[in-house]
């Protein structure tokens, strides 16, 4: 039993990396290097650009660890590693099917506003958000084949990555 949590805890810490420091760093440094390939100016770097930046990574953050925390009402955790055993779907987990991975993308879109890299902006970031919807969509998968009909129901009723603005109407 302690060697299978060892060997979990070791996957854990590696996909924690990857998201926090080798995708970042990615992104970040694929940027730089289309300015520099590209010769795109620095953005202008001005209050509203910084207000911005800061206020998506806070509200990226603070989505992330909200979706955490709601997560664990299934009995799982963010890692693939321990999945939730129940669907979730309180919380932030209303707003979108993925709120976790829209905290992530907004964080990184507030960093980059932040670095003021037209080459990230441009580039890079397009690519992360490629690459994330494309992930999602196989994790979507699983989740149906784990979940069946009330996963397809939610599906149905949730959006899938961007929540729905309410637009005035009513809705049930």
């Amino acid at each position: 039993m302690f060697l299978f949590r060892q060997a979990i805890w070791k996957k854990q810490l590696s996909a924690v990396m990857i998201y926090w420091v080798v995708i970042p760093f990615a992104v970040l440094g694929g940027g730089r290097i289309a300015d520099v390939l590209l010769h795109f100016p620095a953005a202008a770097y001005g209050f509203f650009q910084q207000g911005a930046g800061w206020t998506l990574v806070a509200a990226g953050v603070l989505l992330i660890w909200r979706s955490m925390v709601d997560l664990e009402s299934g009995g799982g955790t963010p890692s693939p590693f321990r999945p939730a055993k129940h669907l979730v779907t309180i919380g932030s987990y209303r707003l979108c099917r993925h709120p976790m991975w829209l905290g992530y993308d907004a964080a990184a879109f507030g960093v980059i506003l932040l670095v003021g890299s037209w080459g990230a902006l441009l580039a890079s970031y397009p690519l992360l958000l490629f690459f994330s919807i494309r992930f999602l969509r196989r994790e979507e998968q699983f989740l149906f084949m784990k979940f069946k009909t009330a996963y397809a129901e939610y599906r149905r009723k949730t959006p899938f990555l961007l929540p729905r603005l309410p637009l005035g109407r009513n809705r049930k």
